[in-house]
């Protein structure tokens, strides 16, 4: 039984958007570890994503269809997809096609800023990028 959790690191909306946690007590084993992505898949036709969560705590969802991977900003710390979300799908894990865990759901709009021209903007949802959350964690905790 957990007998409770501490923040090690927080990182407001407009930058990572996230809070890591540690939790004390009996905490249960996962059967694997989630895999993390070596490298980003390119963002070419026919690449795709999944998102996994319980948008706003309800039911478990799952994204199978309509999961186009868009386009990454240049420094590769968000990712645009079109795979469906929910409001209150934040912090959703968005895995590549093979499973691998590439980001964390953070936003979706009808008028997204395309990455390679801010002056237009297309339907897509948005996450941030595990390498950016895990250099941002590191930057400010070093020393």
């Amino acid at each position: 039984m957990l007998t409770g959790m501490s923040e090690i690191w927080t990182s407001p909306p407009g930058e990572c958007d996230v809070t890591l946690l540690r939790f004390e007590g009996n905490v249960p084993a996962l059967k694997q570890p989630i895999e993390t992505a070596p490298a980003l898949p390119l963002a070419t036709e026919g690449a795709f994503v999944y998102v996994i969560g319980h948008p706003a705590g309800a039911g478990l969802k799952f994204s199978i269809r309509g999961n186009d991977l868009l386009a990454y900003d240049t420094a590769q710390t968000k990712v645009h997809y079109t795979a469906p979300t929910e409001p209150g799908s934040s912090g959703s894990p968005v895995f590549t096609s093979q499973w691998q865990l590439m980001a964390l759901h953070h936003a979706g709009s009808n008028k997204m800023r395309k990455p390679d021209d801010p002056s237009a903007t297309y339907q897509a949802n948005e996450g941030i990028t595990i390498e950016a959350i895990r250099a941002a964690f590191a930057a400010q905790n070093t020393g």
